[in-house]
């Protein structure tokens, strides 16, 4: 469904009063399978569609049965990625988008606290010298240490039983393929495995931030100079 401008009007003042920057969005035209008939194959129509730049965020003007009902499909929603709703008419739709930008702003303005605690592990120190390649034979004595000390002390952070055992079957593969992996390949397979640990496990995060900080203690400890 195309809106007016008048419409679109209404929205931008939505937007000014939520306290979003209407800057950090744009309309796009897009396509919509409107049916005359839920039994009846549609076909596709245009539809107006405001997106939030930078994301896969947007609300998707649309319509169903007829050219008076109004449908709405945006992201986010309250509890799922994507939602759809049928108001009927504008002004049931402009509550639709009012709810819709309460949902946004709350994703939005929320940290993730995956991305940062992939940032933390990221910048962790290994104390490396990643000039030099595959690991040396004392660098992965050392190395081996560290994870070995980092498996005993997992018992120690409150960690159920089975997330324990993933952990260290974690450790061990890291452990054993850095013998045969140049230290930049293996620092971001640790990284990369820890973090798919942490959400897999769905560790809550008083648990991802206990891990990160023993994590940090043993490896920030790692061949200094």
């Amino acid at each position: 469904m195309l809106i007016l401008t008048n419409q679109k009007n209404e929205i931008y003042s939505l937007i000014e009063q939520i306290g979003l920057d209407p800057g950090n969005f744009e309309w796009s035209r897009s396509t919509f399978l409107f049916s005359i008939h839920p039994t009846v194959v549609g076909k596709n129509v245009p539809a107006d569609k405001l997106i939030y730049k930078g994301t896969d965020f947007y609300f998707l003007f649309g319509e169903r049965v007829k050219i008076t009902s109004h449908y709405a499909e945006f992201s986010p929603g309250k509890e799922s990625y994507v939602e759809e709703n049928y108001p009927g008419d504008w002004q049931h739709q402009v509550k639709n988008v009012d709810r819709w930008l309460g949902y946004l702003k709350t994703e939005v303005l929320q940290e993730d606290k995956w991305i940062r605690l992939q940032k933390q592990i990221s910048n962790l120190n290994f104390g490396f010298n990643y000039k030099d390649g595959s690991f040396s034979v004392t660098e992965y004595q050392e190395l081996s240490s560290k994870i070995d000390t980092l498996h005993q002390r997992l018992e120690s952070i409150g960690l159920q039983q089975e997330e324990i055992k993933l952990l260290r079957e974690i450790l061990k593969h890291t452990k054993e393929v850095a013998k045969d992996m140049n230290k930049v390949d293996w620092k971001n397979l640790f990284i990369g495995s820890i973090i798919s640990a942490v959400v897999q496990l769905s560790l809550t995060p008083e648990s991802a931030k206990t891990l990160w900080h023993l994590i940090k203690e043993v490896f920030n400890k790692l061949l200094l100079p």
